[in-house]
């Protein structure tokens, strides 16, 4: 895809500079901001994805953020401003388009620095969030806009959940890389609030602990 929209090396397609990262951020606001998609939506929505595919990638992500025009961007393709020039676009595209950008603020938002640049301004970026909590088109826009939240914030991802469903006999043992604990610590959180019984080590698995067999078995999910 990044070979066809930006005539990429097709062997490494995301081997961007911060030139090639510039433009593509000016031509995606300039897409958003114009009055008309009509028949290059397809292509509009393929970079919009695009942009989605380099928020989840590490190596862009510092260069996303280099740029002053970025954050911006992504809270305008959230599209919540009544008078947004695609406020008559089809409900579906807009449903689209706004599920990528909130997921974008989602990946950029579990970056430490990404973090550290919505957190700057973080008045104006929460107040946004809380908007699309409110009045997303979709339930996954609503879902990225609680993650970043929970990020960004000390607010529990609070959701609808359907706990009644969650057999209170259910184990989830986690295993994860330290150097992102305080991620993990706040999805122990939110598990726990929707009744999982969760094996996590700073609460219940200190010492030396050596998992068996029989353990990893008895527990239902393992992540």
């Amino acid at each position: 895809m990044a070979a066809n929209l930006w005539g990429k090396d097709e062997d490494n397609p995301f081997d961007f500079s911060q030139g090639d990262i510039d433009g593509l951020i000016a031509l995606d606001t300039e897409l958003m901001r114009c009055q008309v998609w009509g028949s290059t939506f397809v292509m509009n929505r393929n970079r919009c994805r695009g942009l989605l595919s380099l928020c989840i990638s590490d190596n862009a992500k510092q260069m996303l953020l280099n740029n002053s025009s970025f954050i911006p961007h992504l809270i305008d393709g959230l599209m919540l401003d009544p008078e947004h020039p695609r406020k008559d676009t089809d409900e579906a595209v807009k449903v689209a388009v706004q599920r990528d950008f909130a997921e974008c603020l989602q990946q950029i938002a579990l970056f430490p620095a990404g973090c550290d640049a919505l957190k700057a301004d973080s008045a104006a970026v929460i107040d946004v969030l809380d908007a699309l909590v409110d009045k997303a088109w979709s339930e996954e826009a609503k879902d990225c806009a609680r993650g970043a939240l929970m990020q960004l914030t000390d607010r529990p991802r609070v959701a609808v959940a359907d706990t009644s469903k969650v057999d209170p006999d259910d184990h989830i043992m986690m295993s994860y890389q330290w150097d992102v604990q305080e991620i993990v610590k706040r999805i122990v959180a939110e598990l726990q609030r929707r009744k999982y019984l969760v094996w996590f080590d700073l609460f219940n698995m200190k010492g030396s602990v050596m998992v068996t067999d029989e353990q990893c078995t008895a527990a239902d999910i393992i992540h």
